[in-house]
């Protein structure tokens, strides 16, 4: 087992925090990140542990917010706790170090989602999530969820062969908003056995020519979806601000309303 203490810590590892710079400036290349939050390396019993003279509650999901961490908007704070990380590793048989790394990382992902500077094109001004966003994490978890999954995944291609395989393992034993992430990479209903590849990232505008594109076009969903507050969603059909069809996803959808009837005016379609 690695030791860690309880206290609070700024860190972030150097490979990780590169990488995240990195994805901020594909969202705004003129604009840095904020300050990276405070870690916090918690002993206290994660909720999946009833009490302290009981064992955990195995109820066949290993969810971030019950077992590992979670990141809290109010004091834009990450906690890491550190008996639920051991706990999964030891059930999971999955090695601590990358199953601490993951954790880290998809809490950034949430991170992220909240604090990155973006730039809303059609507003044409910076946008941030506003004080009621954090209700939508109880109507839309799936949103959320997303976002992290999608830089936990992408983090572990790019940097940490470890992290992605622990990844694909947890991701497996988790609850269906931490699965969401998958209609990103495939429109199959069930898990494949391989695993999913880079390339293999949705397209939803049917033009973009390499991968590069492909993260753009969903990164520049953010300031989209921020202005939708509490009513981001991701495939939620019925919230009316999902993230599968903001724009420039348009054409994708002025397809799918043709198709059901309501067809989309002449300037809509002028740019198909």
């Amino acid at each position: 087992m690695l030791f860690l203490s309880s206290t609070i810590q700024n860190f972030i590892p150097k490979m990780m925090s590169e990488w995240l710079i990195e994805m901020g400036k594909i969202c705004a290349k003129d604009k840095t990140l904020p300050p990276w939050p405070t870690v916090v390396l918690s002993e206290d019993d994660p909720p999946a542990f009833p009490n302290r003279n009981s064992p955990p509650d195995r109820d066949g999901h290993y969810d971030f917010e019950k077992w590992l961490g979670c990141y809290c908007w109010e004091n834009k704070q990450i906690t890491i706790w550190i008996k639920g990380v051991q706990a999964v590793s030891e059930d999971l048989k999955l090695p601590y170090l990358d199953l601490f790394n993951c954790v880290l990382i998809h809490e950034l992902g949430h991170w992220f989602n909240h604090l990155a500077p973006v730039f809303h094109t059609e507003k044409k001004e910076w946008i941030e999530w506003p004080e009621d966003a954090i209700e939508s994490y109880k109507q839309y978890p799936s949103y959320h969820e997303v976002w992290a999954q999608l830089f936990c995944w992408l983090y572990g291609h790019d940097k940490d062969s470890g992290v992605l395989a622990v990844f694909e393992a947890l991701e497996k034993k988790q609850s269906s908003p931490y699965k969401a992430w998958r209609r990103l990479v495939s429109e199959e209903e069930e898990p494949r056995a391989r695993s999913y590849e880079k390339d293999e990232l949705i397209d939803f505008l049917g033009r973009a020519k390499d991968f590069g594109e492909k993260l753009y076009y969903i990164l520049e969903s953010l300031p989209w979806s921020r202005s939708y507050c509490k009513n981001a969603c991701f495939d939620e059909i019925q919230c009316g601000a999902m993230l599968l069809d903001y724009p420039p996803y348009l054409r994708t959808k002025g397809i799918r309303d043709a198709l059901k009837g309501d067809l989309p005016s002449e300037e809509d379609i002028s740019d198909w």
